[in-house]
């Protein structure tokens, strides 16, 4: 009955494929490019965080006459892995993390499902920041005509501490 189901890596990805052939799989953590045409054989969503990764899935869609899907990972906080919107100009500028959306989304072969983060859940006010960072660089990346069907805050504690924060979707 879930909507996707969520993994730390391909190879987890790749087992759960072959016992659910139809299944929406997302691999939350990193996906090395040289796994990025395994990846889309198999119909793995992959998550990414900068534009060689998404170029990676691109060229191994477009290689297979396909499209690759994907999520972004947005680091508000956690420091563990995503794109870091802080390290770019702020709004909707050239040099911003929309415009690094905005490039990405315009790659051949590669569809822009989800845009993510996960909260570093130390307080209340830094977790409220994070959230207010995320939202911003949605609305930027809106003004750049880049929209996203799912968009995810909240895991397990999120949930329940968040209501306001679960957007589209939840990883219970």
């Amino acid at each position: 009955g879930a909507d996707m189901l969520a993994v730390a890596c391909l190879p987890e990805a790749l087992q759960l494929r072959a016992a659910f052939s139809d299944a929406p799989i997302l691999v939350m953590g990193h996906t090395p490019g040289e796994y990025a045409a395994e990846a889309v054989r198999r119909r793995v969503t992959c998550t990414i965080f900068d534009h060689a990764q998404a170029e990676a899935l691109s060229a191994a869609a477009r290689a297979m006459g396909t499209v690759a899907v994907a999520h972004v990972k947005v680091d508000t906080g956690m420091n563990r892995l995503g794109l870091k919107p802080d390290q770019f100009a702020a709004g909707s500028g050239e040099g911003s993390a929309a415009a690094l959306l905005a490039r990405m989304a315009a790659l051949p072969g590669l569809k822009l499902e989800g845009i993510f983060t996960h909260l570093a859940l130390n307080d209340e006010a830094s977790d409220a920041a994070q959230f207010a960072m995320f939202t911003r660089l949605l609305d930027d990346a809106s003004a750049l005509g880049v929209r996203f069907a799912i968009r995810h805050v909240c895991d397990s504690i999120g949930l329940m501490r968040y209501p306001d924060y679960r957007l589209d979707m939840v990883r219970a």
